[in-house]
């Protein structure tokens, strides 16, 4: 089962509602920039295991 959509919906509000678009813009491309970098690491690790 999936949680409540309006815990989702309080968090964006609590934490990012109030910021400006350029400011909602650098929170999501540093987030893609996180997303990234654990996509390499988890790559090089299955690779080693030659599951990739």
């Amino acid at each position: 089962m999936f949680p409540p959509w309006s815990n989702a919906v309080q968090h964006y509000n609590d934490n990012f509602l109030h910021l400006e678009q350029f400011e909602a813009m650098q929170t999501r491309r540093d987030f893609q920039d996180q997303g990234s970098a654990v996509r390499r690491f988890v790559q090089e690790l299955c690779e080693a295991e030659g599951n990739w």
